[in-house]
């Protein structure tokens, strides 16, 4: 997948680089094409909708740029000066099969097959709503299960005794186990960070990693993302001491595997 600048290089350990780098860059001569993730399995689609349209290299649009396409783009133009345009066709967690023709899958009839079913379209709609039934549930069970969600005091509050928590190394398995098969549920972190009296009034930025399915509350504030996220100083001016809580789902059910 080619990643956006938003989704990708705001990630990565040079993020204030990256940051500098993208807000003091603008060329009107680097175009980017996005194609739209939409699917039809009954045959080729021959044109893309009205909707679409090249988009300039430009403060407004450069955080919808692919992270690697912008570096490629702004280096083949300094180097050749000519205008540059970027296709980007890309979808992350899609099969590679699903980009191949039915007439390069003729060898591997299961596929063939596969596409088959899913021309009838009752039968992908019945898909989804089974997928997104199955989400429901999973995560209306996991909220009423959520003991740090029920208790007097939340386990997110920054008044929240924490001195009987276990130290855990994230990196490590063990918590997420019971020594035999993976713990489904909530898994709650708490994490004390201490900003630095200087840094008050000043630009920022502190990045969490965190992994898929967590989500963070910072200084009273809940936020949800998926990877590294990028938090402006301007919600720490007036804490000192900040409460980090992280709560990563683990769910091994086949529908969110």
């Amino acid at each position: 997948m080619l990643r956006s600048i938003q989704y990708g290089t705001a990630r990565q350990p040079g993020y204030g680089y990256v940051r500098d780098e993208i807000s003091a860059y603008e060329n009107t001569n680097i175009r980017q094409l996005k194609v739209p993730n939409i699917f039809n399995f009954h045959a080729p689609q021959t044109d893309l909708p009205d909707y679409v349209a090249w988009k300039p290299l430009t403060q407004e649009n450069v955080m919808n740029f692919s992270a690697l396409g912008y570096f490629f783009a702004k280096a083949m133009y300094e180097k050749n000066n000519i205008p540059v345009g970027l296709i980007n066709s890309s979808w992350g967690g899609t099969p590679v099969e699903a980009w191949i023709s039915e007439e390069g899958l003729k060898e591997f009839p299961k596929y063939i097959n596969d596409k088959r079913q899913y021309e009838d379209d009752a039968y992908l709609k019945s898909i989804k709503q089974t997928e997104g039934l199955s989400f429901y549930r999973w995560n209306t069970s996991l909220y009423r299960g959520d003991a740090g969600l029920h208790e007097a005091t939340p386990w997110y509050a920054a008044n929240y005794n924490d001195k009987d928590w276990k130290t855990v190394d994230l990196f490590s398995t063990d918590w997420g186990t019971n020594g035999l098969n993976p713990i489904n549920g909530s898994h709650w972190f708490r994490k004390e960070v201490e900003v630095p009296q200087d840094w008050k009034r000043k630009r920022s930025d502190l990045a969490f990693r965190l992994h898929r399915r967590c989500r963070l509350r910072l200084c009273e504030r809940y936020i949800r993302r998926y990877c590294f996220l990028p938090v402006s100083s301007t919600h720490l001016y007036h804490s000192g001491r900040c409460v980090e809580s992280r709560k990563e789902y683990s769910n091994h059910t086949p529908h969110q595997q």
